[in-house]
This record gives structure tokens, sequence and C-alpha cells, in this order.
């Protein structure tokens, strides 16, 4: 039933009926037929919908849908939960229930198996709300009996088909036989009563049981994650609306696959898909941002839980995909529940999980492909390569026609393999990075151990500059590296590490000038390239100022584009929020170990023509301050390190150069003449 034919019925009605008295004065619509009535009802519900700020002339309506709920008429879940969803947006939310029906009609849903689990997980939502209409003793008691029966409603506990993973859901529990598909259905039934961040003990042991006794729980979870991601069967809600799209989580489930993804805890035989379904939840999506950041958090608390080094891998790689401080919070938790677990830092963790992707310790790995045999190998710049040779002509990057056409699974595997070996490599390069910037000392037994002789690591280590004690040495040559290097001084004398040395990375703003360009000149000469820049890395030293200074201004006046910026603080760890309006948000990074807070200030053009509706496109750089973490007192800049304070500042220099607006044409029609200087 459309509108107009819903307000013509209306209307009619009102003609020879009026909604009160209440007794022995039944609505005209139950004299129609059990389908007619279905679709007055949705079109009930939906005028309901869009007019419930008129309730002063929508009794009629209301008794209308009373009537129908009380005689058990089935409606469309879109209809049901759309009235209920608008009933809690309301000033007074449920003001106007017809909360006797509801339960009546709930019960009858119940009772005859029709309950789906979007209108249970609505109702269960927005049960605390209805709660509090229960001002006397017989309004309790229809709560008592609403509670019963959304507990109780486990008949058909699986969501509508929407995304891709519901869809893999019913078509599992179609294969099933009855008795493995009555536990499914219990198992469902109980995760779905789970709404809380972190799973429950009792939840935790009640639902294991069931899953010792679902032989197939592994292969649907393992389908299950795999689908996350991909296309649904149709568009599903996402924040409060239709999205769309059919790649998204449908938000009316994800606290059921939450709670579904929980019981993984013990199968570490899932590391590997947990990974990747969380780095898909992770990915940004155009106008969305993270595709489902509750899921990603689920699969890191799950990874942080199992006590398996390809497990701590996995958090890497997911501490590394997530780029918004959503994302990032909830990965932190799982680093923060390993290093409680396992009584260890987080860093000492990552150097010993690295994982060597089958390599040899010369470096090699190599596959038989049809008549072609398949190495993987570092290439001159450091990078991992996948070469093909059939041992008569030179190696290709990619595989011969033949091989692709009769072998494609075992190439999409060597593909795959190579993918998954980048990410790592790439995932070490910023551990390294990291570890200079820090200054982390490790003793040269564990350099020599998990980063010399490691085949992923060692190619990385021998390619940078190292500090033992107080000398900094570099491998020579680098391309016929053994297990023990030769490693050289900078006068060219041989310099060997003992195990009980303290070794550290080597950060150029730590020694003169004159050392420095020393050292870029030895790396040049030998055409070394380094996976990150050391030697040649850009190095900002502190002015000669005052004790008492507190901010440094080097940068003052710079103009950058805000999108642009935004980007690459996420980028760098840096956090930030778009300014507009009143916005006074400075952009800041933490050097928690260091106890050290950077914030940059900026500030905004707000002309008119300078702005996309309320979002400033234009910022100024006003200062650098540095703080203790945790205090608002600023920290005199003699008393910042010197790599904290190169580092913070080669970030914002990075930030100029990748953003400055003066490479936009046009850039200076949006700025006031007084601000337009020519070093802007």
């Amino acid at each position: 039933m459309t509108a107009d034919e819903f307000e013509r019925f209306r209307q009619a009605c009102l003609k020879t009926w009026r909604p009160y008295p209440v007794r022995n004065n039944p609505h005209p619509a139950i004299n129609l037929s059990r389908e007619e009535q279905q679709g007055v009802l949705e079109a009930a519900l939906e005028w309901l919908c869009y007019h419930h700020h008129q309730e002063n002339s929508s009794w009629d309506v209301l008794r209308l849908v009373g009537e129908l709920l009380k005689r058990g008429v089935s409606a469309a879940d879109s209809a049901v939960c759309g009235w209920i969803e608008a009933q809690a947006a309301k000033r007074y939310p449920f003001s106007s229930l017809p909360l006797d029906e509801l339960v009546q009609w709930t019960e009858h849903q119940e009772t005859i198996g029709k309950f789906s689990i979007r209108l249970l997980t609505c109702l269960r939502k927005h049960l605390p709300l209805i709660s509090k209409r229960a001002t006397d003793k017989a309004h309790r008691a229809l709560m008592r009996r609403l509670s019963v029966a959304l507990k109780l409603s486990t008949d058909d506990v699986l969501p509508d088909i929407r995304d891709a993973w519901t869809a893999v859901a019913w078509n599992w529990q179609n294969s099933l036989p009855a008795d493995l598909r009555q536990t499914w259905d219990a198992l469902l039934a109980l995760a779905n009563s789970q709404h809380s961040a972190k799973p429950g003990k009792a939840y935790l042991r009640e639902a294991g049981a069931l899953v010792m006794e679902l032989p197939v729980f592994t292969l649907i979870m393992r389908d299950i994650l795999e689908s996350l991601g991909r296309d649904g069967p149709l568009e599903v809600r996402f924040r409060g609306y239709v999205s769309g799209r059919k790649d998204l989580l449908d938000e009316d489930f994800t606290d059921l696959l939450r709670a579904l993804i929980w019981l993984c805890i013990p199968h570490v035989d899932l590391v590997d898909h947990l990974r990747d379904a969380g780095e898909r939840c992770l990915l940004k999506l155009k106008n969305i941002g993270p595709r489902s950041a509750k899921i990603a958090a689920a699969c890191a608390h799950v990874l942080s839980q199992q006590a398996d080094s390809s497990a701590t891998q996995a958090i890497v790689r997911l501490r590394t995909a997530a780029k918004h401080k959503s994302t990032r919070k909830g990965v932190a938790k799982a680093v923060t529940a390993v290093e409680e677990r396992s009584g260890a830092e987080w860093a000492v963790l990552e150097e010993t999980s690295v994982p060597d992707h089958g390599f040899t310790s010369s470096g090699e790995l190599g596959y038989k492909v049809g008549d072609f045999s398949v190495s993987l190998a570092f290439a001159r710049t450091g990078t991992p390569t996948l070469l093909w040779s059939d041992g008569t002509s030179p190696p290709s990057f990619k595989p011969p026609a033949s091989v692709a056409r009769d072998h494609s699974e075992s190439v999409a595997e060597m593909q795959m393999l190579l993918r998954n070996l980048k990410k790592t490599w790439r995932d070490q390069i910023l551990r390294l990075e990291a570890m200079m910037c820090l200054g982390r000392r490790i003793s040269g037994g564990v350099w020599r151990s998990h980063y010399l002789s490691h085949p992923l690591v060692g190619p990385l280590s021998r390619r940078l500059l190292w500090e033992a004690g107080d000398t900094v040495v570099g491998f020579e040559p680098f391309e016929k590296a053994n297990e023990d290097g030769r490693w050289v001084t900078i006068e060219g004398e041989l310099f060997t590490p003992t195990d009980t040395d303290s070794v550290r990375l080597w950060h150029p703003a730590e020694l003169s000038d004159d050392q420095f360009q020393a050292w870029q000149r030895w790396v040049l000469a030998r055409r070394l390239i380094q996976p990150f820049q050391q030697a040649l890395r850009e190095v900002h030293r502190q002015d000669a100022s005052p004790e008492d200074q507190t901010e440094d201004t080097r940068f003052k006046g710079e103009v950058l584009h805000q999108g642009t910026f935004a980007a690459l603080c996420r980028q760098r760890g840096w956090d930030y929020q778009f300014h507009g309006g009143p916005s006074q948000f400075e952009p800041s990074v933490e050097f928690l170990k260091l106890d050290i807070r950077a914030a940059l200030k900026v500030t905004e053009n707000v002309r008119p023509s300078a702005t996309t509706g309320q979002l400033i496109i234009w910022l100024h750089i006003v200062r650098v301050k540095f703080f203790a973490c945790g205090r608002a007192e600023a920290l005199p800049l003699q008393a910042v390190p010197a790599v904290v304070f190169s580092e913070v500042m080669r970030d914002v220099g990075l930030f100029i150069a990748a953003s400055k607006a003066a490479r936009d044409t046009g850039w200076r029609d949006d700025i006031p003449a007084s601000e337009n200087s020519g070093d802007g």
C-alpha cells in the first residue's frame, strides 16, 4: 500500500470511526484479510515514521497499529525497526508507544518463530529507554514479559542476507546437518546477546562449550573472515543510513560478528585470516573512513590473547595499518595486553617474532612450478623480488604465459607470498627507523642473532650504520655478507662488536657536522642504498638560543594545504583534527618512551574565498613547542634531546615540502596580500 492509498484509507475510516472510546470500538481494519492487514500495518508504521512530530493528530493511526499488533499481524522488519528508531529519536522517546500491544506482538512473533535478528537487535538496543516508561506495577510486568520474549527468541537467529559475511553464514547453515545446525543456532543466539566492548568470562565459557560441539567452527569462521570487505548481495546500513555500498559491514550485525570473532582465541590456525580481515577493516574508504574499527579491534584483541609469535607479528601488521586515532586506540589495547601477558616489552616481542617466510640463513628461497624455477630474493635496492627462470633464458619478473595458464593456482600462491613478504619487509623498515629515533639499545648478542643472522632483517641491518659503545661502524662490503660480517669504522679499521657491547642504530643528529659529512661520503662512495634515510637524513639542529626559550619559530609563516597536511599527520603518527571555525586544536606527536610531546601551532585563514563550507583550506605555521607528557608547561629547547628535536623538525619540514600551497596553481588568490610573502 502506497502513502496516498493509506491516506485515502485513513480518511475513509475517520468518516465512520473515532479513536475513542477504546473499549468496544475496534478499528475497521480488523475486517480486512490478513494480507491486506499486513499492507495496512506497514503503511501505518511508515506514516508514523514521517509524522512522529504530529502526535496530536495521529491517535487514529496509533490505535490502528495497536489493534493490528495485538492480533499478531506480521510486518517487514524494516518497517517495524524504522518505527522503533523514530520513536527513540523523539524528544520524549517512546511516549506514544503502545507497549501492551507491542509486548503481545513480540510474544506472538517469538512463538511462531518469525523473530529475525535485526528486529531482536533493535528491540534489545532500545530496551533501556522503553523501560523508563515502566512507572507502575502493570508496566513493570509488561517489561518483564518483553525481556523474557527477547531472551527466548532463538529459533531464527541468523541475520538477513545483506552483506557478504551474512550470506556466508546462511550458506553454512543450510549445509549443516540437523544436529550441528541446532548447535550453530544456539551459538548464534548466545553471541547475539553480547553488546559489550570486551568478551565476558561467562560468555567465553558457555560459547566455548558450544564450539567444542561444532567441529566445523574453524571452517565457518575462515570463510566469514575471508568474506569481510567483499561485495554483498545488498546495500548495507552504515551510521544510520543506507550507504549505497555493498562492501561495508551492516551496522545492525557488527555486534554479532564481533562476538563470533572473540571465539577464535583458541584457534591459532586462524591467525592469518584474522590479520587479513583486520587489515581490510582498517582500510580507509573515501568519504567513510575505516571500514569497521569495531571489527578491527576485535581481531586485534583475539590476536593479543594467542600465545604465538605469528599472532604477535600479525598485531605488528595491524599496528602499521591503523592510521586513524580510533583504530590506533584499539590496536594499542592489544599491544598492552600482549605485554602484560608475556611480561616483556613490545619492542622485544617485535624483534623476536619476525617471520622468515621460509628463507634459509643465506637468504634464499626457491620453488618449482612446472618447468620453471621460482626464486625469491632481494634486489640490489633491498626490495623483495620474484624471479622466474627456465635455466636457459635470463630470469623474468613476470611468470611466462604458459605457466600462468597451466599453473594459475601456483602462480597465485607465489604472488601472495611476495605480497606478504613485502608487507613484512615494510614493517621491519618502519620498526628499524623507529628504533633509531628512540635510541633503543640492545646487546651485541641480540644484535647478532635477531638482526644480522635473520634472513629478512639481516639484509636491512647490513645497509645501516650502527653505534657499538662510542664507535660508529658500517658493513663493508655489503654484497658479500656472511654470518659475522666485516664491520669497519670511518677510518677503515676492522671492528666487530662483542656480545656484551651496547649496540644501537646511529642517528646523525648526535655527531658534529664534520663527522656527519664524513659518513655521508662513505655511504655515497660505496653506492649503499639504505632502507630509509640515515646517513643522508635531514638534520635540524637547535639554534643558539637563550636557556629559557621554549618555542622554535624557524618555520613561521609557511602555508600548508590542510587536506594534504592532515593525511601526512596520520601517516607520520601525529594526532590531528581538522581545523574549522573556533577550533584551537594543535597537531602533536608523543615520544612516550622519552616522556616528550611536541606540538605544532597553526593558524587559520578564515576568509570566505579560502574555505569550503566550514572547512579551512589554508593553514599558517606559527611555532613548535615541546612538553613533558601530561604536562602543560613547555620545556626549554635546550632540555629537548637532539634526536627528538631533529625528528620533529624533519616532520614539519616534510609537511611543508609535500603540502606547500605554492605548488597549487592560483593559491595566492586565496590569501590576503598582507600574507602573500615571497617565502610563504
